[in-house]
Parts: C-alpha cells; structure tokens; sequence
C-alpha cells in the first residue's frame, strides 16, 4: 500500500545515520554508495538519511562527502531540509549533474541499493558514467532503518495514539445500512482532525463477504446485521506511520463468528507474547500458522503474521514462516494473524509492538474483545 508523503519527518539523529552508514561502507568495501528517491516508488531511505521529504532525489555519499541532487521543484526545500548536504540541482538529463558529481569526488567504484531503483534509472546512471565500475550494495541503509531509536519511537507511538482516538469516535457510528465507504470517509477525519498529516495506507473497512478479503476495498455496500467487520488502518505523523487492525460485528454475533474471533485472539495474544529480541522471526510466524492449521482453517487465505513499520508501511522485518532473522531490541512490528472464511467472515486483529530485551510494549492499546455495535 502507497503510503502518505511526509511533510517532515524526524531527523534528530541524523548525524549519527550517517557515520552508522559510513561504517556499514567502510565494513562492506564501498567507497562511494548511490541512493535514489524515484516519484514513482515508495521507498525511503533517501528520506531516513538526508530529511528530505520530496519525491525525487539522487543522494551520494562517501566517507567525507554527501551530496544530495535533486530538480528545480525542491531545491530550496532540500536546502531546508538537509543538513549537513551539499544540495545541487539537476537538469534533464540527470546526467552531466551526475557525472559532475562524482568526478568532483574522485570516485572510480561506486555502490547502488537497489531497493526504490528502476532498472531505466540504474541505466541512465550507467551512462551518465560508463568508466565507473558500479557494483550493487547490501541493503546497508535499510538495516539501519529496521532498528528505530527514541525520536522514531515517539513518532510511531503518536501515530498508534491517533489511530487508537480515532477508532473510539468511529465505533458509536457503526450500524446496519451505514456504507464501507461512509466509515473509511468518517475514519479518515477522525484521524486528521486529531493531528495526522495523512494516512499511513487507504484504510480497509471490509464487513460480511467483504471481511473474508484480507486487503479489501471500501465500497458503497451498506453493512448488515450480524456481519463481521475488519477495520485496518493508520495513521501518519511526522512521516512515521501507525498501523492496527480490529474486528467487530455489525450486531449480535453468531456462535460460529465468536468461535472464530476467539481463535485469532488467542493467536494473537500468543504471538505477541513470543516477541523479544533474539527471537527468529519465522518461529513466530510458524507457530501462529501451525495453530490456524490445527483449528481446521489451513484452507482458508491467510498471510503473513507481521511486518515492520516505520517511514513505510511495509518495511523488514518480515514476521513471515521461513525468515530465520532474528527480532533486535528497537524494532516495531505488527502482529496481525488472521482467518478468513467465506459466508462466515473474517477476522484480523493486530497491533504495533515495540520489540524490547525483556519480551514488547504495545504501541496501540484499542479494545481487543469481539464488540457487538449498533
């Protein structure tokens, strides 16, 4: 999901990013690394590093040096924002500002990221410097970006507030007749008028056939009595992104719906009782899939347990059966398990945990019982 530009984003540590990347460098034989900020993908490490918040940008760093490129639209931006960057402009084609840049610093290897890099941009950079030997990096930056520190932190954990706020004005409305897409609307100016610069992702309100779809789309579909309803959401502050999913139903709930909903809590409270740093993040992804096959719906669509959250949406690390990295101390994660059955519903329930030595700190802290509304 695409998630909301920042309007500013924190940078309070952004002096200690860069000598963290300069040291990845230095330990991974990289001299020079390239990172691009393309309008057309949603990726932030331009972002993370620099602070700059626009939507094009071509940032070079070597061990002494960093210089940010970017067009006419944002240069006295980038100039605001970047601290402690040389800012250039570059024309079309970025070229010859390319080129410029890297004889300027004597740079004869140069490393890329591929993650946010179109393969039209990685060779409009091939030609704009044929005799430099350009060599693909390990995700340096984004390593660095998995672990959040305090100011990070801070910012997510106001984004869960806003989406836990949010979520009280919205349940009261919630009745028979009332549309998917009248509660997204409505959900979406709860979150704003309580300080979100935006969304961290288009919300999900999926009720009856729809809830058993685990990435819905609102609709004009008017919600009916006794149908589960799956509400995903978040909201964005100073560019960090909060993220919660709670299932409820739309008036009494069946025997069979309960059933269901205490099967995923159960899950759920397992599983972010399982989070502390050093524990391999495929076991917990395992262990929850395992407990979904054993209730008897291995059948039914599923996905996996969490993800990361911070700049984006979707971020490492990946809560995922087979990922054998291991959770540190710092990281935010979503711990979402969910099943979905036709003609009965689906039911998600998930929260942002903060990832500590002794076990997590949820970051959102809305109801997690089955509600019956309206």
């Amino acid at each position: 999901m695409v998630g909301v530009r920042p309007q500013h984003i924190v940078v309070g540590a952004n002096g200690g990013r860069l000598q963290r990347l300069r040291a990845g460098m230095q330990a991974a034989g990289g001299k020079a690394l390239l990172l691009v900020r393309h309008e057309a993908v949603e990726h932030r490490s331009v972002c993370w590093l620099t602070g700059f918040t626009g939507t094009s940008a071509f940032a070079l760093l070597t061990a002494d040096a960093a210089i940010l490129l970017t067009d006419g639209r944002y240069l006295v931006q980038a100039e605001s924002e970047c601290e402690g960057w040389q800012v250039r402009e570059h024309g079309r084609p970025l070229g010859p500002t390319l080129a410029q840049a890297v004889s300027d610093l004597q740079v004869h290897s140069l490393c890329y990221e591929p993650a946010g890099l179109l393969v039209a941009t990685l060779q409009e950079v091939r030609e704009a410097v044929p005799a430099v030997e350009l060599r693909e990096a390990p995700p340096l930056v984004e390593e660095l970006r998995t672990t959040k520190d305090a100011e990070e932190v801070a910012a997510i954990e106001r984004a869960c507030a806003i989406g836990d706020a949010s979520l009280e004005v919205l349940l009261p409305q919630v009745r028979a007749g009332v549309s998917e897409r009248q509660l997204a609307l409505q959900l979406e100016l709860a979150m704003r008028e309580r300080g979100a610069e935006g969304l961290a992702f288009p919300s999900i309100v999926a009720a009856g056939p729809n809830s058993a779809r685990p990435h819905a789309h609102p609709t004009e579909r008017p919600l009916g009595a006794g149908e589960l309803m799956v509400l995903d959401f978040g909201a964005a502050v100073d560019g960090y992104c909060g993220d919660m999913t709670r299932t409820v139903c739309v008036g009494t709930a069946s025997a069979d719906q309960r059933n269901l909903y205490q099967l995923v809590a159960d899950i759920q409270r397992t599983a972010v009782a399982g989070v502390r740093a050093g524990v391999a993040a495929g076991e917990l992804a395992g262990a929850a899939r395992d407990a979904v096959e054993e209730a008897g719906f291995g059948d039914y669509p599923s996905h996996s347990l969490g993800h990361g959250i911070g700049l984006q949406i979707h971020e490492p690390p990946w809560l995922r059966v087979g990922n054998e990295a291991r959770l540190q101390e710092g990281e935010v994660v979503t711990v979402e398990p969910g099943v979905y059955v036709p003609n009965l519903g689906g039911v998600r329930i998930e929260d942002a945990v903060l990832v500590t030595a002794e076990g997590s700190r949820s970051l959102t802290h809305a109801p997690r019982e089955l509600l019956e509304l309206g």
